[in-house]
């Protein structure tokens, strides 16, 4: 206010010709700075959790309050405090962190030779409480930790319904896209194993006939398959292992 008001004095003194036009430049070029520093403390005040309500109180009664209210810039949870009540902190220095929980990321540690296979896009999937939530694989990493031999593979995964918890672990599993971009999903009981290979039983006209699959992923309940059915197929579910024996069978006697 103290430049401004100078200022304006200046400028109607060189108006009547009392003062050279350099002090008004000067007048100017303080008024100015003024302007910036006040610019510069409101700003740290606002980052400092001043809400516009507090600044005009304090820029018109020139009180600022005995106590401090922080804002999060964000909605969130409190988990972690790093100072202490009656400790003294700087400018900088954090005092909380908080974390927006309804997103979370999942850190995922996978063998190295698997990870060549896993894509960003990917489907990923964790259970915790009964629940199963999926999300996105959104980074393969490019270096193979020594120790555990992995390598780190990160996936964002909504959590609105609070079931995660940050600091979990847990296991994953992430749903590989096949070449051709389909997949099918088959009851787990459909699937049996003949050695390393897998096999469902599919109806003909005639009876049934063992097919070999290719397996992306068992999530227990279901077997993810990428080649070797049909979307019309129809598999056995029931009596497999029976079918299994006479599959077998009929292979040993070259039938």
């Amino acid at each position: 206010e103290l430049t401004r008001a100078q200022e304006a004095r200046d400028r109607g003194l060189l108006a009547e010709g009392i003062v050279a036009e350099r002090r008004v430049n000067e007048s100017v070029a303080a008024a100015r700075a003024a302007v910036a520093r006040l610019e510069q403390a409101r700003a740290q005040l606002a980052l400092a959790g001043l809400a516009p309500a507090d600044l005009a109180r304090l820029q018109s009664q020139r009180q600022l309050g005995t106590r401090l209210v922080l804002r999060a810039p964000f909605a969130g949870v409190v988990t972690a405090e790093h100072t202490k009540v009656g400790e003294r902190v700087a400018a900088l220095d954090a005092v909380l962190a908080v974390a927006d929980l309804s997103k979370l990321w999942l850190e995922l540690r996978v063998p190295q030779e698997s990870a060549a296979k896993v894509t960003p896009g990917m489907q990923v999937s964790v259970t915790s409480a009964g629940q199963t939530i999926t999300g996105t694989v959104t980074t393969v990493g490019g270096v193979v930790d020594m120790a555990t031999q992995t390598v780190l593979v990160r996936g964002a995964v909504e959590n609105t319904a609070g079931v995660l918890r940050a600091g979990q672990v847990l296991t994953a599993r992430v749903l590989a896209r096949p070449a051709g971009g389909v997949a099918y999903a088959v009851p787990a009981a459909a699937v049996t194993r003949n050695g390393s290979e897998a096999i469902v039983f599919l109806r003909r006209a005639n009876g049934m006939v063992a097919q070999r699959i290719d397996v992306l992923a068992d999530d227990g309940t279901r077997v993810y398959v990428a080649a070797g059915i049909a979307p019309d197929a129809v598999v056995a579910v029931g009596g497999v292992g029976a079918l299994k024996a006479l599959w077998l069978s009929a292979e040993r006697e070259g039938g």
